[in-house]
């Protein structure tokens, strides 16, 4: 399905594209360039024969990471690339003795919601009128065993 690794900056031209094509609110080329090199970032990318089907940002704090994107192809949903990415983080994070994963996704993104559950996220709270356009965030978070 692909090899899974850390972004670099040379990904960064065909991390924007994916953005801009995946999300209505994409982030900036320099959001993602911060992102990328911040030294509390966990960034990974899945790629198949150079093509990066699929990415995840998230940032360590003391005690926890929290996801802060995922971004898949449109056409590569549903063929495990967000949950191979997650898999991939939980191992990482368990490995430099974090023991919770954090999220938030809008109330009306039930795919993502069903991933989430079926890899142990649970509902913590709601943040009501989060996105701007007063859609709801439900956050969620996973610890790992």
């Amino acid at each position: 399905m692909g090899t899974i690794r850390k972004i670099n900056f040379n990904d960064l031209d065909e991390i924007n594209k994916l953005e801009k094509s995946i999300f209505l609110n994409f982030w900036s080329l320099e959001i993602i360039k911060s992102q990328i090199k911040h030294p509390e970032s966990i960034n990974l990318l899945l790629a198949k024969e150079m093509q990066i089907l699929g990415y995840l940002f998230t940032r360590k704090y003391i005690d926890f990471v929290e996801i802060e994107r995922i971004g898949v192809l449109s056409n590569k949903r549903r063929n495990y690339v967000g949950e191979k990415l997650i898999k991939k983080l939980e191992v990482i994070v368990a490995l430099e003795g974090i023991k919770k994963i954090t999220l938030e996704v809008r109330e009306d993104n039930h795919s993502a919601i069903s991933l989430y559950k079926k890899l142990g996220f649970n509902k913590d709270s709601i943040r009501k009128d989060y996105y701007q356009d007063k859609e709801n965030a439900i956050l969620m978070s996973k610890i790992l065993d």
